[in-house]
């Protein structure tokens, strides 16, 4: 693979520059080290919270479209295919 194809040294680099500003970290912090819960208590909440997670795999370029990725129930909200799990639809 060649150094066009691996991002590695950028994620590495971006991953510590994050992790040495945090005391509890060590090295490297990937995810955010926060809490603000969400309360879905209306459809409109759910529906716009199922929304952003299928979209985020397309966000960064993973997929062209939700139902692409393996890991997302997008294709089962579509009526496409069941994936890994089995996803009980939230209507």
């Amino acid at each position: 693979m060649s150094s066009e194809e691996s991002r590695m040294e950028f994620l590495l680099s971006h991953f510590g520059k994050a992790g040495s500003s945090n005391l509890n970290n060590r090295h490297f912090q990937i995810w955010q080290q926060h809490s603000h819960p969400i309360e879905l208590n209306t459809n409109e909440k759910i529906v716009r919270c199922i929304n952003y997670i299928h979209q985020n795999p397309v966000l960064v370029g993973i997929v062209i479209s939700p139902e692409e990725y393996l890991y997302s129930s997008a294709a089962n909200y579509t009526g496409e295919i069941d994936r890994l799990i089995e996803v009980i639809l939230i209507e």
